[in-house]
């Protein structure tokens, strides 16, 4: 939320040399996309999700209307994981986004082929789709506390949802003998949800500190604390969290719904079936007796993988054709 980010809201700004408008609420914002759009004066209007009456359908009808090209990024909205959290509302609006022509004669972005595989899916082989993969966060230079570590100390990072499937990781750290202390950082999308987590940590005497959402640059002092990330996500289309987790040195312990895999033999994680319960128990072990000198090469190696893809500018070039007006696919 805006809150979250601490900047001015309401008004136009200037930050790294781009102008940027934060909306305070969903009214406000709606004058304000009118205003904006109706000037007509943008190479491209670029909306993030596909749900949202606010922030996807008013905006891209407003920019039919005004004869400005459309790009939508799903963010993994449409993958079977996600579509399963409300999912008979889910499948009745995208019923009726195709009848009614909601999304024709736009273009997509999609951050890998399986997520051009999920709009081409639900929209037809014909959609206007440029692949162009997610850019990872920034980075520090050189890794703090890279030893010593509290291995009881773990983290999950993400907003408090059934789709970031949190009370997966309590019921396992129920399950397992050794002494881990979770936090978890991340705003409350589901306060029925939270309180079920709660209760569920209360009641198997787990040790969880809440410490809700944190701002950007707080957090950046915080992920060194931590010697692991979890996130047993029902679907991520790319998960920018753990990018970040890496780039502080966190191996994680993940569901097998990221694109990230293969993540034990490159020993920066673990991916692993959310049916394979057993096997989450394993890793949580593994981690907590894995030698410290051993601890120490898997930080180094997650916080190389960040800056070694923060250095490939492809990607970067892509975006600036694409959001210029360009059409790279």
């Amino acid at each position: 939320s805006i809150e979250d980010l601490d900047v001015q809201s309401d008004v136009w700004l200037e930050e790294s040399g781009m102008h940027v408008y934060y909306s305070s609420n969903s009214s406000l914002a709606r004058k304000q996309i009118k205003v904006e759009l109706t000037k007509g004066n943008w190479s491209k209007v670029y909306l993030n999700s596909l749900f949202s009456p606010t922030w996807t359908i008013y905006p891209l009808l407003l920019s039919r209307k005004n004869d400005l090209r459309c790009l939508l990024a799903p963010r993994g909205i449409l993958g079977a994981g996600a579509l399963q959290i409300k999912s008979f509302k889910k499948n009745l609006f995208l019923r009726l986004a195709k009848t009614f022509n909601v999304f024709s004669r736009l273009e997509w972005h999609a951050t890998d082929d399986s997520e051009r595989d999920e709009i081409e899916l639900h929209f037809g082989k014909g959609a206007a789709i440029h692949v162009i993969p997610n850019l990872p966060s920034k980075v520090p230079a050189e890794l703090e506390h890279i030893e010593g570590r509290d291995r009881k100390s773990i983290l999950f990072l993400s907003r408090i949802s059934r789709k970031k499937n949190l009370l997966f990781i309590l019921q396992r750290m129920a399950e397992i003998e050794e002494p881990y202390e979770l936090t978890v950082i991340g705003p409350s999308e589901d306060k029925a949800y939270e309180l079920e987590c709660r209760e569920f940590a209360a009641s198997a005497g787990l040790i969880v500190h809440w410490k809700g959402a944190m701002h950007p640059a707080d957090l950046q002092n915080e992920l060194p604390k931590y010697s692991l990330m979890v996130l047993p996500t029902l679907h991520e289309n790319y998960g920018h969290v753990i990018l970040q987790a890496w780039g502080h040195g966190l191996p994680v312990l993940l569901s097998e719904n990221t694109p990230w895999r293969n993540l034990k033999e490159q020993h920066l994680g673990w991916d692993i079936s959310l049916d394979a319960k057993q096997l989450w128990q394993e890793a949580f072990k593994e981690h907590f007796k894995m030698p410290e000198k051993e601890l120490v090469e898997w930080r180094i190696k997650c916080h190389s993988f960040v800056r070694e893809k923060n250095q490939d500018r492809k990607d970067v070039l892509a975006y600036q054709t694409l959001l210029s007006g360009g059409n790279e696919s």
